[in-house]
């Protein structure tokens, strides 16, 4: 077993983390405030994968390949124009009135870069 505040191995057994000394026995969801909470269940991902389904319902392995390669051939170009209005909408907002500490937190980040 991991510890999951440290990453430091530990036995099944083992009560606290040899680490940090994190209780493992009552452990049953760690978050990242630092404390634990019960696991809740994932949503089921049928809903999305039967839609997903339902759209490629008829199609060829083919033409499925087809539409996945076209998917991933379009991120760069989503991100790439994500890139362009996010420095846009900070240069629009002193005209919109509103004083940003994001603009500066920009600026900084590009005279860094």
């Amino acid at each position: 077993m991991f510890c999951p505040r440290c990453g430091s191995q530990n036995t099944d057994t083992t009560k606290y983390c040899r680490q940090c000394g994190l209780p493992l026995t009552q452990l049953t969801g760690y978050v990242a405030t630092g404390g634990t909470a019960p696991l809740q269940p994932l949503p089921p991902l049928q809903q999305a994968s039967s839609a997903l389904s339902k759209m490629t319902e008829g199609l060829s392995p083919k033409q499925k390949m087809v539409i996945e390669n076209s998917a991933f051939r379009l991120l760069p170009a989503i991100f790439g124009a994500l890139g362009e209005l996010i420095p846009f909408a900070v240069r629009l907002a002193p005209v919109a009135g509103v004083m940003s500490d994001f603009r500066h937190f920009m600026v900084r980040l590009q005279l860094q870069g």
